[in-house]
């Protein structure tokens, strides 16, 4: 490296235990023992104490949605009032959960503010979830590259977990369709072209899928309106999971007595039998009209398609899933009824 490294800190910030028994094991491997590393949790280590001749090589899990851990807290806030980290090296090893919409949120703010003080990361930021021991071997391995002199291993690597949700879905390609019954309404067995997604799951996991609006009902919706726009700007809003927040807006905007009245909450049961199986479009059809609800109205009122889950039915592999599913098909109102995904 370019400068002499004279002191070498392992500062981790953990709630459950687990990065904090990371960062052990990081000051126990034999490469860093010439260095005699201080290990630390973050909270004890002052920003304005580093600099030249120091690396900070920091373990850190993310608490909830991308907050802090109590035991780095103050190592944050002071970094925020640090103008100058010019001299300071240092590498990222983060740890996260995937179900929460800011995955390794702390340690990402933490690199962004490292960096934008001047500090050089000595290798690229690591972001890893539950899955973290061959990510944690890859990098220490790397980290020890680049104090050994081979600068370049640690920009070449990159071990980030993709976090995907409702915003960054994986476009998975549709393997195999194949029926497994006779009669309707129809189970498949269907397989998913994983491959590049980096996903790793078990048998029994959730998988989400983004759905689009049956296309049926889409033209239907056009047709009420009058408007052959409708279809496209209602393809991805949710019209079959009518939340009581909606129907309530509809009232107001309707004026309709009777879908007041089963908004009551001694209405409850007629409220949830009526809406078993129903669509949006059944309720603009029975308490509503072109003129006062508008397609503009219902853009706004209207979420995005809720993600459907499935159970996964494969053992794990890293270029497919399976999954098997009923297909929902029933007939209401004179009209048949798919569902969102399964149809």
């Amino acid at each position: 490296m370019a400068d002499i490294i004279e002191r070498i800190l392992i500062g981790y910030g953990s709630e459950s235990g687990k990065a904090q028994a990371l960062a052990t094991r990081l000051g126990e491997l034999p490469f860093l023992h010439p260095y005699a590393p201080t290990l630390l949790t973050l909270n004890e280590i002052s920003p304005a104490d580093l600099g030249k001749g120091d690396l900070l090589l920091i373990v850190s899990s993310s608490f909830g949605d991308g907050e802090p851990p109590a035991n780095a807290e103050l190592f944050f806030d002071a970094l925020a009032h640090t103008p100058n980290l010019t001299h300071l090296r240092y590498a990222i090893f983060g740890l996260g959960d995937t179900a929460y919409p800011h995955f390794c949120g702390f340690t990402q703010w933490l690199d962004a503010g490292l960096s934008e003080r001047g500090a050089q990361a000595i290798v690229n930021r690591v972001d890893a979830d539950v899955n973290f021991e061959s990510f944690f071997t890859t990098w220490s391995a790397v980290v020890e590259q680049v104090i050994a002199g081979d600068w370049q291993a640690g920009r070449d690597l990159h071990l980030r977990v993709t976090a995907y949700g409702e915003d960054n879905a994986f476009a998975a390609g549709l393997l195999e369709r194949r029926s497994l019954s006779a009669r309707a309404p129809h189970a498949w067995h269907l397989r998913l072209d994983i491959s590049g997604s980096g996903i790793a799951y078990r048998a029994g996991d959730t998988l989400y899928l983004l759905p689009e609006n049956d296309e049926d009902l889409l033209l239907r919706l056009s047709a009420w309106f009058d408007r052959p726009e409708a279809a496209d700007a209602l393809r991805r809003r949710e019209l079959r999971q009518i939340s009581k927040a909606t129907l309530r807006e509809l009232v107001q905007l309707a004026g309709s007595e009777d879908l007041k009245g089963m908004l009551k909450i001694r209405q409850r049961k007629a409220l949830e039998a009526y809406l078993y199986g129903a669509d949006l479009l059944d309720v603009l059809q029975e308490f509503c009209t072109p003129q006062s609800v508008t397609l503009d109205d219902l853009l706004t009122l209207l979420p995005a398609c809720l993600p459907r889950a499935y159970s996964i039915a494969s053992a794990s592999r890293e270029d497919s899933l399976d999954l098997c599913v009923r297909e929902v098909r029933y007939e209401r109102n004179g009209r048949t009824r798919n569902g969102t995904a399964t149809g």
